[in-house]
């Protein structure tokens, strides 16, 4: 019950922002293309394919499979065609039962494709450390250590000569065939992997070291999780607004309304959408709940 109300709300959340940012990238990439080409000089004709199939794999969120699609001016939009493509093959796994089970693990994989495949395991090692922070428990002392000493291991494999090294290693005893398959995004595979047991690591210590000392009073609480319920709009909304405010006054010409444009006015329309948008989710939440007919 609770993992099925835990998928609907990440889903919930994905499509109150997914589709009004889908409508605002098409809007502000053709406006402000139409206003300012050459500010958009970056993306096309190298990062953008053609429009119709850049389009449709986004809203089937299948950008990443196989092939490396970015969603016109909407760079951050790539993640969604990993981590969707995870709750649907995680949805199969736990509830789909009996024959049909396989082949549809089969078929999504497939959809998935290798560059996307591959990074499952890093979504799983999210879905592990979240289950050992209710199943184990750190000393204080054991979790400052552990807190440090992930920091020093994050640091160390954000080094691209480290990170070059390993991937280097890595590829040595992988399939040649394989890589060629792979997207520019998944190149990094290897040392991604170990960046990612730093990363849960960093997270599992700093939940234990939490519990133990008052890190945030409630005043400074609130508002942390007031701001929260805008990331996800602050992370689909901000690279084309940023796009199309370069298009209107680019720095060359018009620097402080550039400057000001990519801060103030960024953050006043990423939290006017995001209040009829993320903040809106529970409209989202509810319909999935009617369609499967569940009840919480």
């Amino acid at each position: 019950k609770s993992l099925f109300e835990y998928s609907m709300s990440r889903f919930a959340r994905i499509y109150s922002v997914d589709i009004p940012a889908i409508i605002l990238t098409i809007i502000l990439y053709n406006l402000g293309n139409y206003i300012n080409p050459e500010s958009f000089s970056s993306l096309t004709p190298h990062r953008i394919q053609d429009p119709f199939i850049t389009f449709f794999s986004a809203i089937f969120f299948v950008n990443q499979s196989w092939q490396d699609l970015t969603f016109f001016s909407n760079m951050p939009y790539w993640s969604l065609g990993y981590e969707v493509l995870y709750y649907v093959f995680f949805g199969i796994l736990t509830f789909v039962t009996g024959k049909k089970r396989i082949p549809l693990l089969i078929l999504i994989a497939l959809v998935m494709g290798p560059s996307v495949l591959l990074y499952f395991p890093i979504w799983l090692i999210g879905v592990l450390t979240y289950n050992l922070t209710k199943n184990i428990a750190i000393s204080r002392l054991n979790a400052y250590f552990l807190f440090v000493f992930s920091i020093a291991v994050i640091v160390v494999l954000c080094i691209p000569f480290i990170q070059n090294t390993i991937n280097d290693f890595v590829f040595s005893f992988t399939n040649k065939e394989l890589i060629s398959l792979l997207n520019e995004t998944a190149m990094n595979f290897g040392s991604d992997y170990l960046l990612a047991i730093g990363v849960s690591l960093n997270m599992l210590a700093f939940y234990f070291i939490s519990n133990n000392v008052i890190i945030f009073h409630n005043r400074v609480e609130n508002f942390i999780r007031l701001s929260a319920s805008y990331t996800f709009s602050l992370y689909l909304y901000h690279m084309p607004i940023l796009f199309f405010i370069s298009a209107i006054a680019p720095f060359s010409e018009n620097p402080i309304f550039n400057i000001l444009g990519s801060t103030l006015l960024t953050i006043i329309f990423i939290i006017v959408l995001g209040n009829y948008t993320e903040r809106k989710k529970y409209i989202f939440k509810n319909l999935f709940y009617t369609a499967f007919k569940y009840k919480s």
